[in-house]
């Protein structure tokens, strides 16, 4: 669904330019984001900070006492979880049957190990047992990792003292006028997956899209704070992120950093704050060319190089169109 402000009008909402649905799908029908459901924790975390109630050197331990067992949280701290540095061990290469992101599937239910075990009954419990990674300090190298989402969520939550859905709910969806089903899966414990756990319409989706393009306005009333936006737009450390093992391919250029839970591309003529989850989600939002592209799918694969590059030489094409 590309999305574009008509012209002289920056502020005064958007308008549709193409849509399309295969598979059965409307624009109406809830859809799960995965991991573009963390890109809203990042919002609300960005958010925490604007209003005081947390700064980006505030440990998580003086938030969420529990995470001060020695594990790898102990000593990080709320910047750290927000733009991904901290330092742990786990891997989230879905091609290594091995790597601990399919022990984190097994956690929430989405998944059963070989030996039919749940490595732990929840997902907090099971990020208060992983350990830092030795080899490197917090603050130093980006590595995408799950389970950061999920205690950025659970830390967010005790200092804005509500949900993640009810802030949702009560910040976005309710202001926005959104129209269609919503809802977020839960683990076990009935602890929200904030990982990757959104599920919703194309409609709803898109009119998020727009209100990021208007700078967080909608129908004259300002839902999401610009200086939010704006500190996205302007990323994080393209050193730290090139120091991990996601700079490959393209995004080992130097125009990538991930910020506040967003992927953001600095790409001269294709500068972009993107949501991006497995099997083909997309919320890309290009404020420079007043267009934003939403994209829900069921890819073969959770995630591959040959999907990232297609669907990014797409959406270039699309801005390129409508601009």
């Amino acid at each position: 669904v590309p999305f574009a402000h008509p012209p002289h009008q920056r502020t005064k909402g958007g308008k549709i330019v193409h849509e399309t649905y295969l598979n059965g799908m409307s624009a109406a029908q809830p859809h799960i984001m995965f991991s573009c459901t963390k890109s809203f924790i990042g919002l609300f975390a960005l958010t925490a900070i604007e209003e005081g109630l947390v700064s980006r050197d505030t440990p998580l331990a003086a938030i969420i006492p529990e995470l001060d067992n020695g594990g790898g949280f102990a000593d990080a701290s709320f910047g750290n979880v927000l733009d991904m540095t901290t330092s742990l061990k786990f891997s989230e290469y879905y091609a290594d049957p091995n790597a601990e992101i399919h022990d984190y599937a097994a956690v929430l239910g989405a998944g059963v190990k070989a030996d039919g075990a749940r490595p732990s009954p929840d997902l907090y419990t099971y990020a208060l047992a992983l350990e830092k990674n030795p080899s490197r300090p917090h603050g130093t190298v980006f590595e995408y990792q799950t389970p950061q989402a999920d205690v950025l969520n659970w830390v967010v939550n005790r200092v804005i003292g509500r949900s993640f859905i009810e802030t949702l709910e009560e910040r976005i969806w309710s202001k926005a006028g959104m129209a269609d089903e919503a809802y977020v899966l839960l683990d076990p414990a009935g602890n929200l997956f904030a990982g990757g756990g959104l599920s919703a319409s194309p409609n709803d989706i898109a009119r998020f899209a727009a209100i990021m393009l208007d700078n967080g306005q909608w129908n004259g009333a300002q839902i999401i704070r610009k200086s939010v936006i704006d500190t996205l737009s302007k990323g994080a450390s393209t050193a730290a992120f090139l120091k991990g093992p996601n700079a490959e391919e393209d995004m080992a250029n130097g125009h990538w950093s991930y910020c506040a839970q967003w992927w953001i591309r600095n790409t001269p003529g294709s500068e972009a704050i993107i949501a991006n989850g497995v099997n083909g989600q997309w919320i890309y939002i290009d404020r420079k060319r007043d267009v934003a592209v939403v994209k829900q799918s069921s890819q073969p694969e959770a995630d591959s190089w040959y999907f990232h590059d297609y669907t990014t030489n797409a959406i270039d094409a699309v801005v390129r169109h409508w601009t």
